[in-house]
């Protein structure tokens, strides 16, 4: 269905060119915005799975390190409450500027990555508690960038379907991440999976540099 609906949107968009391509420029995202938007619900994609691994797996590898269910919850709760208290502050601390944008989906990935390099190994308490809270400060970062600038890489017609779009990749991350997480723990280890997505957050952040500079 997602790439389906990928599909669809590239086919109807040259079809329209064909007809009046002036026309086309204006009403429908050019070629470079088309990849924008493709990299932007891959990174939602991705960054879920990389979250999710701290909502299922990770409280495997907690509680085999004789860490209590009880102190894995309150990780969610210490994550809430930086959610809360920080993320109003966000506008305050990063003006919609396109280059500020583009540098806070960027520092946003690092930590995201970082947070799975600080509890590699890790069996005290601490460290996951600091892990959380890099990976908490870069889902603030992140997570409202991503729609915010899918919205400036659509136009006003197919604003809607691409924020669909970018919906659809939360929810396949979502449901995804445990399951390709439990693969790739049982294939390489925690160390492995742990390194795996920190070099995938670098991946990303290179990505980021093929977004438009200029978003509308």
């Amino acid at each position: 269905m997602y790439f389906c609906s990928l599909f669809f949107f590239a086919k109807k968009t040259r079809s329209y060119r064909a007809g009046d391509e002036k026309l086309v420029e204006h009403v429908f995202p050019t070629e470079m915005k088309r990849a924008s938007i493709a990299i932007l619900c891959f990174f939602m994609f991705l960054t879920c799975i990389s979250y999710e691994q701290w909502e299922s797996n990770i409280s495997v590898l907690m509680t085999s390190q004789g860490i209590p269910v009880q102190k894995y919850s309150l990780l969610f709760t210490i994550a809430t409450g930086q959610v809360i208290i920080f993320q109003p502050l966000l506008n305050k601390l990063f003006p919609h500027k396109p280059w500020v944008e583009r540098f806070r989906l960027m520092l946003g990935l690092f930590l995201y990555g970082s947070s799975f390099l600080i509890v590699l190994g890790a069996s005290q308490y601490w460290r996951f508690i600091l892990g959380i809270v890099v990976l908490t400060a870069g889902e603030i970062l992140v997570k409202p960038t991503i729609p915010l600038l899918l919205s400036k890489y659509s136009d006003r017609q197919h604003r809607g379907f691409v924020q669909s779009l970018g919906s659809l990749s939360n929810t396949l991350g979502i449901a995804l991440g445990p399951v390709l997480g439990g693969f790739l723990i049982t294939a390489t280890g925690y160390s492995g999976t742990f390194i795996a997505l920190f070099v995938l957050q670098l991946v990303m952040m290179l990505l980021v540099l093929r977004l438009q500079k200029t978003a509308v």
